[in-house]
């Protein structure tokens, strides 16, 4: 046990890099979101590139935190239920 939670700690256990890099549909959207944004900074301007790049910077940002307040939550979730499964006698009406 002591391995797992020492490669978690040091960043080295990733659940998302595994089921992202292996689904055909998110390489497909991340192609097209990379087409696309070839051709939104094609059109614009200086200044409106800066303000896309801050905007994709923020949107980043938001889904790193959003999938980290996921991952505390469901392991939190996950260690209720075993919490749970010790302290509830197995058979009883609780």
């Amino acid at each position: 046990m002591e391995r797992i939670l020492e490669t978690l700690a040091n960043s080295d256990l990733s659940t998302m890099a595994s089921t992202i890099k292996d689904n055909p549909e998110y390489e497909k959207s991340m192609k097209q979101i990379c087409e696309l944004e070839n051709v939104l900074y094609a059109a614009l301007n200086p200044t409106e590139s800066g303000l896309l790049k801050k905007l994709e910077d923020l949107q980043l940002d938001v889904t790193e935190l959003s999938a980290t307040a996921r991952f505390i939550d469901g392991y939190r979730l996950g260690i209720m239920m075993m919490a749970e499964v010790f302290a509830v006698p197995y058979g009883s009406e609780e």
